[in-house]
């Protein structure tokens, strides 16, 4: 087909007679220029000669194109920045940051592999090769960023903080991510199990995604927690769980009771079973102030509230 094409089209004489320049030849203009003027003002065999007004016409509209081209184009500036061997990663991150300002919007995640990308910390390509090796994180809703933020978690202190900033994860040395990739895999993938075993078989089931992140990082950590025998363990995730979508705890400040709940739900898998001992459960899901809905308020809820979901569910 190529071939064909370029037996019609791509003529001199015919491209001369059409009055069209390629664009493959604007790196050599005047060359293919003059080759192709040569080829149309030439007879060979039956094929007849252009005229030269026709020739001359060719090369007046040529040197229009020609014009804007080296006007626009070969004299445009573009600007570099040269940095020299000795320039710190934290400043080559920055410089990027600020350039990149103007550009595609980056998440933290583009961020924070441009900050951390070296020998042995590629974390792309360590989520591409994740993701590709178990689907369950696109099916369930899972992106890189939420997976960093995850792990990131896994770090923090339960010292009265209710979050973290974009700012803590990119500060956050790359070695640290690279060391707990694999247990945070871990966990999630125990974590998508877990949701399949109460009838949740994608993101569109769970009624609360953010629930998702406390639920893989306490399973992350779970073989860490000697005292812990399996039914426990078991037993206060279901807890916590059916809790939270029935009292809709998540349906305000998300991303604060993510971050309280894994810490709470590490001291009550631990052996602290009564969750009235724990301040955050206490708020949370007291249900003196929180009832429960019956049997009729179930029958009401609206198709693809998070109480729906959770009825469909079990």
């Amino acid at each position: 087909e190529l071939s064909n094409f370029n037996r019609t089209y791509r003529k001199n004489k015919w491209l001369v007679d059409s009055l069209l320049f390629p664009m493959t030849g604007l790196l050599e203009a005047y060359r293919v220029r003059d080759e192709m003027k040569d080829s149309a003002a030439a007879g060979i065999g039956e094929d007849v000669p252009l005229a030269a007004a026709k020739i001359a016409e060719f090369e007046s509209r040529w040197k229009l194109l020609h014009s804007a081209i080296s006007t626009n184009v070969d004299s445009y500036h573009i600007p570099r920045v040269t940095l020299d061997d000795g320039t710190s990663s934290n400043a080559i991150a920055r410089i990027f940051e600020t350039i990149n300002n103007t550009g595609v919007k980056l998440s933290t995640f583009d961020l924070l592999v441009a900050r951390h990308f070296g020998p042995g910390c590629d974390l792309r390509r360590m989520w591409d090769e994740m993701t590709e090796e178990n689907p369950d994180f696109e099916l369930f809703g899972v992106d890189e960023l939420e997976f960093v933020e995850a792990i990131y978690l896994l770090k923090t202190a339960n010292n009265g903080q209710e979050g973290f900033s974009a700012d803590e994860i990119l500060s956050t040395e790359a070695g640290h991510y690279v060391a707990s990739w694999d247990l945070m895999r871990d966990g999630y993938v125990k974590a998508f199990s877990f949701l399949r075993s109460v009838g949740m078989y994608s993101k569109r089931d769970i009624p609360y995604g953010p629930m998702l992140m406390p639920l893989a990082c306490l399973n992350a950590v779970s073989s860490d927690l000697r005292s812990l025998g399996q039914n426990v363990f078991q037993d206060g995730i279901r807890w916590w769980f059916w809790n939270s979508i029935f009292r809709q705890v998540y349906r305000d400040g998300a991303s604060r009771r993510r971050f309280t709940h894994f810490h709470a739900l590490k001291e009550l898998c631990i052996g602290k079973k009564n969750w009235d001992s724990i301040p955050v459960f206490k708020s949370d899901l007291d249900p003196a102030g929180q009832n429960l809905p019956v049997a009729e308020q179930l029958l009401r809820s609206i198709p693809g509230s998070a109480v729906y979901k959770g009825a469909m569910a079990l």
